[in-house]
């Protein structure tokens, strides 16, 4: 990360910055010293400033510019409750996985959502529906007759989750064209 150059050597690169000459007094408490070093200082605050922006860019250090992160990213969503009970560690949370999400549509995707909202792999089944097809159905597969089913993805999971919010979030992140199903307690 940078670092402040520092108001003394602030100071010191605007005196140096005069003309030569005995015209210009560059001596502690002269009107020219004191005109440069109130610049110094501006210059100073300017770069420190810059030096915040680029600790605000990082989503994990932001706080002055939370809120046009979350305007950016269309944030807080749909799923939240109360926005405004949510801790800035909450809020920074949502924006790093917003920015993470890369609107993956794979069933690994949906394992990782569910195994960071606490379940175990052994703990659910997502099961995808597919229709049967010539050359491709064997004997003893599940048979579908139908395309009804083709963009149905069921979700079984061990008991109803306390908090609807991973429920919203997997019906907000899921593929268009898909309808989910989600099965508890078994």
């Amino acid at each position: 990360m940078a670092e402040s150059v520092g108001l003394q050597k602030f100071k010191a690169l605007m005196r140096k910055l005069l003309p030569r000459g005995k015209a210009w007094n560059k001596e502690d408490g002269s009107a020219i010293s004191l005109l440069t070093d109130s610049m110094a200082v501006e210059f100073c605050r300017v770069e420190d400033r810059y030096i915040q922006l680029l600790v605000e860019a990082d989503p994990n250090r932001t706080l002055e510019l939370i809120s046009d992160w979350e305007r950016y990213l269309g944030l807080p969503d749909a799923c939240v409750d109360d926005p405004e009970s949510q801790t800035l560690d909450q809020r920074r949370d949502q924006i790093k996985q917003k920015l993470a999400n890369n609107n993956r549509q794979s069933r690994q995707f949906f394992e990782d959502l569910l195994e960071g909202f606490g379940f175990d792999e052994a703990e659910f089944e997502i099961i995808e529906c597919r229709v049967s097809r010539c050359g491709e159905a064997r004997c003893g597969d599940a048979r579908s007759t139908g395309l009804e089913c083709m963009f149905v993805i069921e979700i079984n999971l061990p008991v109803q989750p306390d908090d609807l919010y991973m429920l919203c979030k997997i019906q907000e992140l899921k593929p268009a064209h898909t309808f989910v199903v989600f099965n508890f307690g078994g």
